[in-house]
């Protein structure tokens, strides 16, 4: 059922991964890349990166790169999540009848420490990105002595509600769409359905993959046809049931008890987790740090607001592990080794150059904190108030 150029595709992964089966039941790929300078592997501090929904560890490829390099003494471990990448669903066959429980926040986060155990890790620093932060902050909630430091790039204390995916790719997309093309032909969305693919359910997926969800307005020259080929090709059960996972998480009264230090980064752009989302995260980190003795530190990246009709138009958004991976890199390295992201204002050049990544070296970025960052400015969470950049800068090194 799939299109006669799909068929011929092969993956080019960027990353080489190792696979384990975990006592999860899972099966798990993960890149493993060793410390480049300071010691062996197995006693070097370890950073774990967690990808976003559909995507898989190559999306941190490039701020792996430069993380590396900022800290060359880290073991960095890049997993693919169950049902993404090169990893497998659990072999129980129960992702076929109930994907919402084995996709999780919780059971992707019981899957990542469960890699820890086998890899021998002790405790590490977790970050992720958008989903990847969901299952972060659930390993930390869940196994506090297990997560170091957390870094939260794109997220949310509570998605339930989160437009683009509640109303368009859970409602009209994944339930709408794909899940009437099956059963017009017969198929049963559960349990038979799930594991087949989207391009089962249209020949045209790749295309509407790059038109719709693979899409990057920040960055439109970037080729996207590797991630649509490869997001086409995941189970129907990994797009449902992770999606269901992401809106079923509301972990803001959670937080209360959170001890493990955050820093979160969050773009003005983002179409997904917005402004409201920041305010109350930032909120209940506040009365974590209150109650729990926590630390956190929140930076913002771009400028310009999002649009009225919820779209990133021409600044830094929801994919800043691609549209800004080295910046992204750069402030978690300054996390890992003072506990503060740089005060560097990344945005875009907007209105001058929209696709061009600048680091105002004049007006520190907009923070908010458990306690005085010197390196950034009170952020006021809102892009009216945000005062204008005063002069061009540039990223420096």
């Amino acid at each position: 059922m799939t299109s006669d150029v799909s068929a011929t595709w092969s993956p080019s992964w960027r990353l080489r991964r190792h696979r384990v089966a975990l006592p999860t039941g899972a099966t798990a790929a993960y890149a493993d890349l060793p410390p480049i300078a300071g010691g062996q592997g197995r006693d070097a501090p370890v950073l774990v990166l967690l990808h976003g929904l559909t995507n898989d560890a190559d999306s941190w490829a490039d701020t792996a790169a430069t993380l590396r390099r900022e800290l060359p003494g880290t073991r960095v471990v890049i997993p693919d999540l169950r049902g993404h990448g090169q990893s497998d669903v659990p072999s129980d066959g129960n992702w076929r009848h109930a994907p919402d429980v084995e996709f999780a926040m919780s059971q992707l986060a019981a899957d990542v420490t469960s890699l820890l155990d086998t890899l021998g890790v002790g405790a590490a620093t977790l970050a992720g990105h958008s989903m990847g932060s969901l299952v972060a902050l659930e390993a930390a909630l869940a196994a506090p002595d297990r997560v170091e430091h957390l870094v939260l790039v794109s997220t949310t204390g509570d998605a339930r509600q989160t437009p683009f995916l509640h109303d368009w790719l859970r409602a009209d997309v994944i339930e709408g769409r794909w899940r009437s093309a099956l059963e017009a032909r017969g198929v049963t969305w559960l349990p038979d359905a799930m594991g087949l693919t989207p391009l089962d359910a249209d020949p045209d997926a790749v295309s509407w993959m790059q038109s719709f969800w693979n899409l990057y307005p920040f960055t439109p020259d970037r080729p996207t046809r590797e991630l649509a080929e490869r997001a086409a090709r995941l189970p129907l059960a990994t797009w449902l049931g992770a999606t269901q996972g992401i809106l079923d998480h509301n972990r803001l009264a959670d937080l209360r008890s959170l001890r493990t230090p955050v820093c979160a980064l969050w773009a003005t752009q983002d179409s997904f987790f917005r402004e409201g989302d920041q305010r109350a995260l930032t909120g209940a980190l506040s009365r974590a740090a209150d109650t729990a003795g926590g630390t956190f530190v929140w930076k913002q990246y771009g400028r310009r607001p999002l649009a009225p009709d919820g779209m990133q138009t021409d600044d830094l958004g929801h994919n800043l592990t691609w549209d800004a991976p080295e910046q992204v890199a750069i402030d978690m390295a300054a996390y890992q080794r003072g506990g503060a992201p740089t005060g560097t204002w990344f945005r875009s050049d907007a209105p001058e150059d929209p696709r061009l990544v600048v680091g105002d070296p004049v007006q520190a970025a907009p923070m908010a904190s458990s306690g005085a960052v010197a390196r950034g400015r009170s952020a006021t969470f809102s892009g009216g108030d945000v005062p204008p950049i005063s002069r061009r800068g540039v990223l420096p090194g």
